[in-house]
């Protein structure tokens, strides 16, 4: 069996869309667990006219996301995990395909997938492809949080096993887990858009979620070895990302902005050895299939090159 666990603060906007899209799924044998936390809203009154005996709602004081996702995951009874926002989707068949994966591979401890940005009225506005295999993930770690928070399907165990949400990362609460998660286990993403993630106001500022964010990617960079990828490595990498159907060309776009932004991160701390490492292995990359990306690249590199001559001349 698989939890989803959903924590809800004043969300009665979207809740049910949020909740019909997770009892709709196509994979049945699952538990809802709904966190209500300190709504004073009408949250409360939708959680009570849900009929269906999958849902299971947690009624707690106002702790914030980090303490109602972690109330979610100690009551949660399946043996995996499965993250949801009170305003986003789930797409159908999004359980199947994950858990599906996940049974294949024991030593798989968590699962994202690509997904969908909508809009406040739930219309689609962009793919937001993702990086697939845990090598590739982990070089993305080094530069933002790999996974969509909501797409996430873990090991119960795992997560509790790492000490769960950290309340003082909060709004890069994602972010940090998954650091704690990758330093011991394999994890992946799914290439398919499996989830729908909604933008409206009530998202968190983006300030205040940068400099999160930097905290934790400061203590990637301190407590992490970054290893650079070689030569026939990206290109075998580029060549399996345009092989898989049909996402691959925003796949493989992916894949290569994602490097050039290590790239550029290397510079930025002065790890010069591994930019001496990245620029050339990104310049094999088939750039044809990646419309725009050349000028992107030139305009990206051309102030790391003159630093670097800078740094020589001196």
């Amino acid at each position: 069996m698989v939890s989803v666990v959903m924590p809800v603060f004043n969300g009665e906007r979207y809740l049910q869309e949020a909740l019909d899209s997770v009892l709709g799924q196509t994979w049945t044998d699952l538990e809802l667990v709904v966190v209500d936390d300190g709504s004073t809203d009408g949250t409360a009154e939708i959680l009570r006219r849900q009929s269906d005996d999958r849902v299971r709602v947690l009624s707690q004081r106002n702790t914030g996301i980090a303490g109602a996702l972690n109330a979610g995951i100690k009551a949660a009874r399946g043996r995996y995990v499965a993250r949801m926002d009170a305003d986003d989707r789930s797409l159908p068949d999004r359980l199947s395909r994950q858990l599906g994966r996940l049974e294949l591979e024991p030593d798989l401890a968590l699962l994202g997938a690509s997904f969908y940005s909508i809009s406040d009225d739930g219309h689609r506005l962009d793919l937001v492809p993702t990086l697939l295999a845990d090598e590739e993930l982990r070089r993305d770690l080094f530069v933002r949080c790999p996974f969509g928070h909501g797409t996430v399907v873990a090991r119960r165990q795992v997560l509790l096993e790492v000490g769960g949400y950290d309340a003082r990362a909060v709004p890069a609460e994602d972010y940090d887990l998954w650091s704690r998660v990758m330093a011991a286990h394999r994890v992946a993403n799914l290439p398919e858009a499996l989830y729908e993630y909604r933008v409206h106001p009530g998202n968190t500022p983006k300030s205040r979620g940068q400099l999160a964010a930097e905290a934790v990617r400061d203590r990637v960079w301190q407590t992490a070895l970054l290893e650079p990828p070689s030569p026939p490595q990206v290109v075998s990498d580029v060549r399996r990302y345009l092989s898989t159907g049909d996402l691959g060309r925003s796949l493989a776009s992916a894949y290569v902005r994602q490097h050039l932004s290590l790239l550029r991160e290397c510079a930025r701390r002065g790890r010069w050895s591994a930019v001496l490492r990245l620029a050339p292995v990104l310049l094999l990359c088939p750039l044809v299939v990646v419309p725009g990306l050349g000028r992107v690249m030139r305009r990206q590199l051309t102030p790391i090159v003159r630093k670097m001559a800078a740094n020589r001349a001196r």
